[in-house]
């Protein structure tokens, strides 16, 4: 696939559940509202994307890079997050995270990332120049 580019598209509240969106471009998509249960994001970008309070559950989001992305108050209940980027992204509020640790050790990257309950994660002594959304 890899074929599949939505970048900058308005895809607010759609209803995308199951939907095969292995490797594709969302970078800067509105995906705020957006029903994206079990949904296949593996290797997808989603650079600068926004998923306010979007629903993930149960999505694959292996290798998927949510660089810069607003996930604010989104559902990752159940999400499959291996080596998946958080780098700068806003996770305030997301539900599905809970075991912090265990989170960590699945994900590629938490570093300058707004966390579940709105503390930033810096990794060892590195300096987060852009506060993430």
């Amino acid at each position: 696939m890899g074929f599949i580019i939505l970048s900058g598209s308005n895809l607010q509240g759609a209803d995308l559940t199951f939907a095969q969106l292995h490797e594709a471009n969302l970078t800067n998509t509105d995906l705020r509202y957006a029903d994206l249960q079990n949904v296949d994001l593996k290797e997808a970008k989603l650079y600068g994307a926004n998923l306010e309070s979007s629903n993930l559950a149960g999505a694959n989001l292996t290798n998927t890079s949510f660089a810069f992305a607003n996930l604010e108050g989104a559902n990752l209940t159940g999400t499959i997050l291996t080596n998946t980027y958080f780098g700068y992204a806003n996770l305030k509020g997301v539900i599905g995270l809970d075991d912090f640790e265990n989170l960590k050790n699945k994900v590629k990257s938490l570093e300058c990332t707004i966390m579940p309950d709105g503390t930033i994660k810096i990794h060892d002594d590195t300096q987060c120049t852009r506060t993430p959304n």
